[in-house]
């Protein structure tokens, strides 16, 4: 479910993502709603609450658009794989 918050499709289909790849350097940016992020507030506070672990569930998150990335055609498979490992990296640090 977190995984969709961030990853709204509604502005994916409208293209509102974007990656650069240039001297084996990356560059990803993804539209996120105001009103979106309000409710990942919401859902990660939820799951707090109800002792939830939300680190495993950011580490289930990345691994979701992981492994999303192949279904996918270019450029959003390379979006998809470059943000997940980005997001994996954050938690796994």
């Amino acid at each position: 479910m977190r995984h969709n918050i961030i990853f709204n499709h509604e502005n994916v289909s409208n293209n509102l993502f974007t990656r650069k790849i240039k001297d084996n350097e990356v560059t990803i940016d993804l539209k996120c709603n105001y009103t979106l992020m309000n409710q990942l507030n919401d859902f990660d506070r939820f799951l707090l609450e109800n002792n939830m672990d939300l680190k495993k569930t950011k580490i289930l998150t990345s691994l979701i658009w992981l492994n999303m990335s192949p279904l996918h055609e270019y450029p959003l498979n390379e979006f998809l794989f470059y943000f997940g490992k980005y997001n994996l990296s954050l938690e796994l640090q």
